[in-house]
């Protein structure tokens, strides 16, 4: 009997202005776009209507891509350059993030996978086994939030410990654009699906990345930024020497995932399909997915913060610009011709009234009113951004952190005994310092700024006034008017501003980078709490001179927090590289790996590997 030929429609059609790479086309899973690379090695996303969504350029002439993948709910596209994935967010064209994987291995990547994962195998054969709710594996792999099922049946326990209270906190703000890195938390639809809740239901699953290299290193990741490690498969079988993965397959139900290989011979090439068991999946569970969605939520607020301090630091500087052309000018008059500096002429001025010449003709004929707009505006703009990024960006985003880790703390201490995630209590707990520390440097912070800002107005308003009077004629009746305008100025906060912040802004001391004049220091010298100690030096500064000996501020205290954070993911990653076991491979015999394709098929609970190509033949 005949087998019925299949009829394809078409479904859409659009001519392209540009070479399209056959070999890099790929399909949403869950919506109609379809992403495809050129020759020209751009990467472009379309609607089925041919409408373009967003493009993505090569940045270095050397750059091609090797892959295009999509992310199993379809909200993220993830393509592979030479040494590089750079992933992208489907409904804005934002980059998600861009990782160099040139460290793991000095080859190129020449595969690339992203498949998921369910953690409870069995619940979910038992969904699909009750023909009166009509749930197939199609509807599970879809669904955003499997609670909303009429046929899911919660389990008090279980969703008691997934319950989030981060889920109650404020959104956090957007980001003023600063350049590609930052571009990701300047829209508000890219930080809302950045930090989007994990759905109770759509916890039994684990997303997991695998990234393979010409070398035979393979690089697997889980969910986004919850990165496993790598293996290598020369080191788990000899046959392996030599051999380059060039496609990836697995199965929602199966945790046993395989890879195709080439080996090339003398004049020929080997196909071998290598099979690897993630037990992690089924031996951590739902966990896993609970672990994973925290620690990239984790990466994704810490990238914030970063981006915080920096604008932050960027706000101090250029409002300070401005003032310090100001202040050297002066500076170098009264230096070559009264043997001061603009500060002590200003205090001078303020506490007697009198003027220097020097100082007077700088006043009138250098600054006059247009320079002291400019410089009151450069200021204030400055201020107010310091005190809107501390309040509005900073604060929110170091309450979520103190919440993450205190929910992975939970995790640590109360994690099933059978087997481990690898977390340390201790360690959460000294990052947890950290946090504190960067809370407390934070509050510090805003009230500088709205110190410094309240002296600045009181000797913005004095030294317009200077202004005026200079400019008068002292013989006039304007002169006498602004005369009796002295004794209504603040001159305690005026003076307190000429000795210091006018000088150098203490605000420095929190933001700045330390080779941009941060305070030095090695936190991992210190010992003990630091959250202790830092509170002490802010007593010990607030009651006297401040000390020569600075703590780090917020920069070093983030490039601390990176630094606790990387030994606390390093072994997590060690723990779950244990439950990673690579099968004996199987040869397929001779077979051109360009025109191959790999599916993997569950059967009652059997898996089978389907492989399709020219050369090659398969039952």
């Amino acid at each position: 009997m005949e087998k019925e030929k299949a009829n394809l429609s078409v479904l859409a059609e659009k001519v392209s202005t540009s070479v399209i790479n056959p070999c890099h086309l790929s399909y949403c899973p869950t919506m109609d776009l379809l992403a495809l690379a050129t020759q020209d090695e751009r990467v472009h996303v379309f609607r089925l209507n041919g409408q373009r969504v967003f493009g993505v350029s090569k940045k270095e002439p050397i750059s091609k891509v090797t892959s295009i993948r999509w992310k199993p709910n379809g909200n993220v596209s993830v393509f592979s350059l030479i040494f590089d994935i750079q992933a992208y967010f489907a409904h804005s064209g934002k980059i998600m993030y861009e990782k160099d994987y040139s460290t793991p291995s000095k080859a190129p990547i020449c595969c690339l996978g992203w498949a998921s994962n369910f953690t409870d195998v069995a619940a979910i054969r038992k969904r699909m086994a009750n023909r009166e709710a009509g749930v197939v594996l199609d509807d599970l792999m879809t669904s955003t939030d499997n609670a909303s099922s009429p046929d899911y049946a919660p389990e008090l326990p279980i969703e008691l410990a997934f319950v989030d209270v981060a889920n109650t906190l404020p959104k956090l703000s957007t980001l003023p654009v600063a350049g590609s890195q930052g571009d990701v938390f300047s829209s508000r639809v890219s930080l809302d699906t950045l930090f989007k809740p994990l759905p109770i239901g759509s916890a039994d699953r684990a997303d997991v990345l695998i990234i393979g290299h010409e070398d035979g290193t393979i690089h697997l990741s889980m969910s986004e930024d919850f990165s496993i490690g790598k293996f290598t498969l020369q080191d788990a079988e000899l046959s392996l020497s030599n051999s380059k993965p060039f496609l990836y397959c697995s199965h929602p139900l199966s945790t046993t995932h395989a890879l195709l290989c080439s080996r090339m011979s003398t004049s020929f090439q080997e196909i071998q399909l290598v099979p690897f068991d993630l037990r992690l999946v089924s031996i951590a569970g739902r966990q896993l997915s609970l672990l994973a969605s925290k620690i990239t939520e984790l990466h994704s607020l810490h990238r914030y913060l970063r981006q915080v301090q920096e604008q932050l630091s960027t706000e101090i500087r250029t409002s300070q610009d401005l003032p310090s052309r100001f202040m050297r000018n002066i500076n170098e008059t009264l230096l070559e011709k009264s043997d001061c500096t603009w500060v002590h002429a200003a205090y001078h001025l303020a506490v007697t009234g009198h003027c220097y010449p020097e100082v007077k003709e700088w006043l009138v004929d250098e600054l006059g009113e247009r320079g002291h707009k400019r410089w009151e505006k450069a200021v204030n703009i400055g201020y107010e951004g310091v005190r809107r990024l501390t309040h509005e960006n900073l604060l929110p985003a170091l309450d979520r952190l103190s919440v993450l880790i205190s929910r992975l703390r939970g995790l640590s201490r109360f994690q099933s005994s059978d087997y481990s995630l690898g977390l340390s209590t201790l360690e959460l707990d000294n990052m947890l310092d950290s946090v504190n520390c960067l809370q407390l440097l934070a509050h510090q912070l805003l009230k500088c700024a709205v110190s410094e800002l309240h002296q600045f107005a009181a000797f913005s308003t004095w030294l317009r006034h200077e202004i005026e009077k200079q400019a008068a004629d002292p013989t006039s009746a304007s002169a006498q008017e602004i005369a009796e305008k002295d004794m209504s100025f603040d001159h305690s906060s005026i003076l307190e501003y000429i000795q210091g912040a006018m000088q150098h802004t203490q605000m420095l001391a929190y933001t700045a980078n330390e080779g941009d004049g941060g305070r030095p220091g090695d936190l991992e010298a210190e010992g003990g709490l630091l959250f202790e100690l830092y509170k002490k030096q802010m007593n010990n500064d607030s009651n006297g001179p401040r000390s020569q000996r600075q703590l780090p501020g917020i920069a070093g205290l983030l490039k601390h927090f990176e630094k606790q954070s990387g030994v606390f993911f390093e072994h997590i990653s060690e723990t779950q590289r244990r439950n990673i076991q690579i099968g004996v491979p199987t040869s397929l015999g001779v077979g051109d790996p360009t025109c191959a394709d790999a599916r993997m098929v569950d059967e009652v609970g059997r898996t089978s590997f389907g492989l399709i190509e020219d050369q090659l033949e398969a039952d």
